[in-house]
This record gives structure tokens, C-alpha cells and sequence, in this order.
């Protein structure tokens, strides 16, 4: 089973390179078990992404999240929003859930 992971970024021109950065740490925590998990960048939308992990690989991603805090030499704030279980609600929820540090 898959689900998909809707996370807040900011500051918000560094999405793509945190998700990257998280993607990576994530994979590192896994190390050898990442052959058969995947955990991938779907779609960005303003400072949000979603993205597709295995449900057993999950807690994995969440720690890359909370273990994550510069990037480049740069303090990211990254907050997940919601989890769901398909990309057609992810989308919709990315979109209308309001943002939670105002620009």
C-alpha cells in the first residue's frame, strides 16, 4: 500500500532541494531495506509537496522530517500537513487546506 504525504516547506523557494534533502535522509535511515521501499517525490504545488512512501516505510520519512532542520546552510521549517492514502485526495487537500504560516 502506498500513501501519499503532504508536506509545507519553508521558506518556500527551497522546496524542491528540501524534499530532495528528505528524500535522501530518509533513504539513508532505511539503508540497505530501501532497495524494496520507495519513497518519491509526486507533485509541488506554491511551498507544498506530495509524496509517495510505502505504508511500512512511513515512519522512516517521518523521521527524515523531523530530523531535518538546514539545508544549505539555510534553517527549514518543514511541517507535514496530512496523509492520505491516494494522490487524487492528496491534490485536492494540497490545494485547499489553507496555509499555516501566512506569506
Amino acid at each position: 500500500m502506498a500513501r501519499y504525504v503532504i508536506l509545507e516547506v519553508y521558506p518556500p523557494e527551497m522546496v524542491q532541494r528540501v524534499v530532495s534533502s528528505v528524500v535522501d535522509l530518509a533513504n539513508r535511515l532505511l539503508g540497505i531495506r530501501s532497495i524494496r521501499g520507495s519513497i518519491i517525490p509526486i507533485e509541488y504545488h506554491r511551498n507544498r509537496a506530495i509524496i509517495r512512501v510505502t505504508t511500512r516505510f512511513l515512519p522512516y520519512l517521518r523521521a527524515a522530517v523531523f530530523m531535518l532542520r538546514k539545508v544549505e546552510n539555510h534553517n527549514v521549517l518543514i511541517l507535514t500537513i496530512r496523509v492520505t492514502g491516494s494522490v487524487r485526495k492528496a491534490r485536492a487537500q494540497a490545494r485547499s487546506i489553507p496555509f499555516i504560516i501566512s506569506q
